[in-house]
């Protein structure tokens, strides 16, 4: 058990990282940067900045009508269910910053939307990210007193259910696999 207190503000830290991050990193890159894809059917960094907003959005409103329903913590303590373990672990990089590949349900992928006639404008898609960064983090806070491992929440695999505490740790994770993916572009770019 650790203190869910604790737990949270650590998550929001690490999304605050990673707000900082795309600023720095990515917002301010030429548009052609942006776009430059390794290889034919591999995303682009716009596109996994969008795929982050695809998959935010949907667990920002999943964990927010949650939020509504969750009950007060009666104690600090807070468990990882043995589900939401593994599926944090599987989407975090590893220490030597490898991604373990996972296939895009097709609800998040943003070639989709694209195929579509959707079209991705640079400044949109990063003002989305920070919007539904701070979303989540607002979220983290407003969590603080509510019993985060006992409501649970639908996930984007609709028969999977993660808790609160649980599903704001897999969309951080899974916000720190996909920068590091876009990082490992941008540094192709400069090479």
């Amino acid at each position: 058990m650790i203190s869910r207190i604790t737990y949270l503000r650590e998550l929001r830290h690490e999304l605050l990282h990673y707000k900082g991050d795309a600023l720095k990193e990515f917002y301010y890159l030429e548009s052609e940067d942006l776009r430059y894809k390794n290889e034919p059917g591999k995303w682009s960094i716009i596109e996994i900045f969008e795929h982050l907003n695809l998959t935010n959005q949907f667990y920002i409103q999943a964990l927010s009508k949650a939020l509504g329903k969750a009950e007060q913590a009666e104690t600090d303590n807070f468990s990882h269910g043995w589900l939401g373990k593994k599926a944090i672990k599987m989407m975090r990089p590893n220490s030597e910053g490898n991604i373990l590949k996972i296939p895009t349900l097709g609800k998040i992928d943003p070639r989709k939307y694209q195929k579509q006639g959707r079209v991705l404008v640079n400044q949109v898609v990063f003002q989305d990210f920070i919007d539904g960064l701070e979303s989540l983090i607002t979220l983290a806070e407003e969590m603080e007193p509510k019993a985060i491992d006992k409501k649970s929440i639908r996930t984007l695999v609709p028969f999977i259910r993660l808790s609160m505490g649980d599903a704001l740790a897999f969309i951080t994770a899974h916000t720190h696999r996909h920068i590091e993916q876009a990082r490992q572009l941008a540094n192709e770019l400069q090479h």
